[in-house]
């Protein structure tokens, strides 16, 4: 029986653009700091940190949805949202990417819907054929602020406790995380930011698929552990937007054996977009997971998942190294091998002409 388990820039340019959202958030900052000594700047920094949420969706549990990943944009004291190409400088660490290659990752979507005094758009959408961000704009409609207090990494103490999250038909399994990070502190909107690594059952890509997005119980985390406080709307919200970016992956040489924590392995596939790093490999061996009744998984079975996910780096012609093995893994098992999926979303955007090669484990595969 087949079972299957889920866990969860350089060459920079500025444009008139560019110039004009830095120096408005500047601005924005400083005004924030006047006000607050310990507010910070936005960061869109990837953080194992509370209240950054992790989902682990198993295949048997989401026959006929999909979870993508929603950069949340952002609206100004100007009431102005946020583009693809800010979204994908606050969601990426910061840094801005070249114009040619955000304009073919990234869409913009516009989708809205409000209830209970709060209003949810979907500002942009940014990825590759199973990985993705979605931006959200989350704003209070009588115009005060949310006054929730970023951590030090950036990250609000948020979360949407109900709601399934965006979802596109035909996903057998999703990865990801998910959080809230305030782009200007001086005005009535904050951001909220889903990634996703999906696998699907028919076809190979997301793109050209219309997504769906519900949430509801927007609430405060009460503590580090992530704990539920007090709920600021109930809503719930829901909206519809298509997934409609250009597919910039890469293959790259695949069919190398290598030694997996013990394991013989085999790499089937390994793809490389400017936002994500999948591997495609096959292990001798079945993954072993214990029986769990409370829907969290044990440590038990995250050492076991921990032992089935690669090492893996990306190198650049200049000599820096990206380390690429916070992977989320797709598992399934069958005739006493288990066939996987590691699925990483960067931190930062690439431009593939400035990449060397890739590494899994002792394997080194050039690009190009």
């Amino acid at each position: 029986m087949d079972k299957g388990y889920s866990e969860a820039l350089s060459g920079l340019r500025f444009s008139e653009r560019d110039k004009e959202r830095m120096s408005a958030r500047l601005a924005a900052s400083l005004r924030a700091a006047d006000a607050a000594e310990n507010a910070k700047a936005p960061a869109a920094v990837r953080s194992r940190h509370a209240p950054t949420r992790r989902f682990r969706v198993a295949a048997a549990a989401v026959a006929a949805a999909a979870v993508i990943a929603c950069i949340g944009g952002g609206a100004y004291a100007s009431g102005a949202l946020v583009g693809v190409g800010e979204a994908v400088d606050d969601v990426f660490h910061g840094a801005t990417a070249p114009t040619e290659i955000v304009d073919r990752i990234g869409r913009p979507v516009g989708a809205s819907a409000s209830a209970d005094g709060i209003t949810i758009t979907a500002d942009a959408v940014i990825g590759d054929a199973t990985n993705y961000a979605v931006v959200y704009t989350v704003s209070k409609d009588d115009g005060t602020s949310f006054g929730a207090t970023p951590d030090e990494n950036g990250r609000l103490p948020l979360l949407f406790s109900g709601g399934e999250g965006t979802s596109v038909f035909g996903t057998s399994g999703a990865t990801g995380t998910s959080y809230f990070y305030d782009a200007d502190p001086s005005d009535n909107a904050i951001q909220y930011v889903e990634q996703r690594s999906v696998t699907l059952f028919g076809g190979d890509s997301v793109i050209g698929r219309n997504a769906s997005a519900t949430f509801s119980e927007l609430r405060f985390v009460s503590d580090i552990a992530g704990h539920e406080g007090e709920v600021l709307a109930h809503g719930p919200w829901s909206l519809r937007f298509a997934i409609a970016y250009e597919d910039t992956s890469v293959e790259l040489p695949a069919g190398q054996s290598f030694d997996l924590n013990g394991k013989d392995a085999v790499l089937d596939a390994v793809s490389l977009s400017p936002v994500a790093l999948v591997i495609d490999y096959t292990v001798d061996g079945e993954v072993e997971m214990e029986e769990q009744g409370d829907g969290r998984l044990s440590d038990r079975n995250a050492r076991e998942l921990d032992g089935f996910r690669p090492q893996a780096s990306i190198t650049l012609d200049d000599g820096t190294v990206i380390d690429a093995s916070n992977s989320g893994t797709h598992l399934e098992t069958k005739d006493g091998k288990t066939v996987a999926r590691a699925s990483v979303i960067l931190d930062r955007i690439l431009d593939l002409d400035e990449v060397a090669f890739v590494t899994v484990e002792d394997v080194r595969i050039p690009l190009g």
